[in-house]
């Protein structure tokens, strides 16, 4: 046995770590706030199971717990709308199975009826209104600065908590009214009442979601939420057409960067503390070339990653062609001292993925990273030894270099009146924004048209980083992994769900520590408070990936913030 901490003894455990998620009878179609619950749990990789309970086939105690007293949840989220949509029976097991292992219970969107300390309640929509995060909230939601939008077209239960009453508002309105708090029902249970609906799309959903999953699972569960952004620029020397719809042969207007912007790239990425990727293509590079000129003086300053000699479509290519566009823009890269990834790789318009020949080039060229186009729907997480890293588009659209251009674009593409540049910037950081918040690391793409001219593709990074850091709290650090670094993400947490999936891996808690056993090799996501054994300090706790061998048991101090 190998222990994280290495302060020996080992103390029983009372529960596994994994949620009790607790549903009515709603199809998901019509259930936003269990789709959201389920949506929260996947991606961070949190053990959970789904029940519908109803008086026709309640909870039962050993549904609960196992026969030796361990309890199979640490944790218990309903989603139900209403207290009474639970039934009385499961209702009386469920609370006998909180006092018994101390579970703390969310109820994750609920009117708040007799009892609660909320009175003068009226539904009403949240129209796209403020809320903030109150002093006793900031124990709950410490990763937010203290201010978030709430999404409109958003519903909530609106009313007013009665002073020296048992409900403790955590999070309100501008005008005072509770949206989520701390409920003392004076029967040793804690529950944490949220009344707002947090649909699977909404940002403020988001952006409360750590501060929830935290309080009901006390700080400790399997899995990992971290924000992160990552921007690759295509086309890297080459030029781009400035009119949409060209196909290869034919001649159309092009813009290219000039030496200025890398001047501005460097100093903008200086500005920002962020590392922009280059996704270059060899061919178009010339020793006599200005441009070429400034950008390998500067290349230190960015990420490079191999996008092929020159641009060629590869889905027709044979076995040794394709090798000699990876290998020959790999060998130009090193001959110039351009500090490329020697394990990645952007084929051309993500061309070739489709290749019966590609995933031998990839295990020829050593290639662990191939991009694809996540807006093309799901494909496979893996070609021969690569692992596919889905990028997502953005409407900063190929053949736009200026905020003119870009806003006619969007008439064209919309068949609506142009937004104005604010709305397109407002709208466009919602969405990056919102993939940021849902612990997505793949990442965006644009092309090096987009970094020339009015450079529209920094303004709306600029819009992105900003607004993180206006709702984000310093400690909610927003990473800028390579692609490389993606694909490594990509890979454990594949691994993580299969072995989820097996139950090939268990957890649990209790006596101040986290048990880990695995039947397999894998790396476990793991969170803990700020004091606990293993992890990274992240927004206010500690995460990360700790590896466990098969037939192995890893035991980590959960920290007295556990308790």
């Amino acid at each position: 046995m190998t222990t994280a901490d290495r302060s020996g003894g080992r103390a029983a455990a009372h529960a596994e770590a994994r949620v009790l998620l607790l549903a009515g009878s709603t199809g998901l179609e019509d259930d936003p706030v269990t789709r959201f619950w389920l949506e929260l749990l996947e991606r961070t990789g949190c053990p959970y199971e789904l029940r519908r309970p109803t008086a026709a086939q309640p909870l039962r105690e050993e549904e609960l717990q196992h026969p030796d007293g361990t309890g199979r949840f640490h944790a218990a989220v309903r989603t139900t709308t209403t207290a009474d949509d639970l039934d009385t029976a499961s209702a009386t097991v469920l609370a006998g199975y909180r006092h018994h292992h101390g579970v703390r219970l969310l109820r994750a969107y609920e009117f708040p009826g007799a009892g609660t300390g909320v009175v003068e309640v009226t539904g009403a929509p949240t129209d796209g209104a403020t809320a903030r995060v109150t002093p006793a909230g900031r124990q709950v939601f410490g990763d937010l600065r203290g201010e978030l939008p709430l999404a409109p077209d958003c519903w909530a239960y609106l009313g007013r908590a009665e002073d020296g009453g048992p409900f403790t508002p955590l999070l309100v309105t501008g005008d005072g009214a509770p949206l989520a708090g701390a409920l003392d029902a004076g029967d040793g249970l804690e529950d944490l009442l949220v009344l707002v609906n947090t649909a699977e799309d909404s940002l403020h959903g988001l952006l409360l979601a750590r501060g929830l999953l935290t309080w009901v699972t006390r700080g400790v569960h399997l899995g990992v939420l971290r924000h992160a952004l990552s921007c690759h620029v295509d086309d890297v020397f080459l030029a781009n057409w400035t009119t949409p719809g060209v196909r290869v042969g034919e001649t159309a207007p092009t813009v290219r960067m000039r030496p200025e912007d890398v001047d501005a790239l460097v100093t903008w990425q200086r500005e920002h503390s962020f590392t922009l990727d280059l996704a270059h293509n060899g061919a178009g590079a010339d020793a006599d070339d200005p441009l070429t000129r400034a950008l390998l003086a500067a290349a230190a300053e960015f990420r490079w990653i191999n996008h092929t000699w020159d641009h060629r479509d590869l889905d027709d290519l044979d076995e040794q062609a394709l090798h000699e566009q990876v290998e020959r823009n790999r060998r130009w890269a090193e001959e110039t001292g351009v500090p490329a990834s020697a394990t990645a790789l952007v084929t051309g318009a993500h061309s070739g993925l489709g290749n019966p020949a590609l995933p031998r080039v990839l295990e020829r060229a050593g290639v662990h990273a191939v991009a694809a186009d996540a807006s093309r729907g799901p494909g496979p997480s893996a070609l021969g030894p690569a692992t596919v890293v889905p990028r997502h588009p953005t409407e900063v659209t190929t053949h736009v270099s200026t905020w003119a251009g870009l806003l006619a674009d969007q008439e064209h593409r919309h068949g609506a009146p142009a937004p104005s540049r604010e709305e397109f910037l407002s709208a466009q950081a919602h969405v990056v924004l919102g993939r940021v918040l849902a612990a997505d690391p793949r990442p965006i793409f644009a092309h090096q048209s987009n970094v020339t001219d009015d450079r529209v593709l920094l303004d709306l990074l600029a819009r992105v980083l900003a607004e993180h850091a206006r709702l984000l709290a310093p400690a909610t650090v927003l990473l800028n992994p390579s692609m490389d670094e993606v694909a490594h993400e990509l890979r454990r947490r594949e691994a993580w769900r299969a072995a989820l999936s097996a139950g090939a891996v268990r957890a649990r808690t209790g006596g101040g520590e986290l048990l880990l056993e695995a039947d397999v090799d894998v790396e476990v996501p793991v969170t803990l408070p700020a004091d606990g054994g293993a992890g990274e300090a992240y927004a206010g706790a500690r995460c990360g990936w700790l590896p466990v061998a098969a037939g192995d048991a890893v035991r980590v101090a959960l920290g007295a913030g556990a308790a």
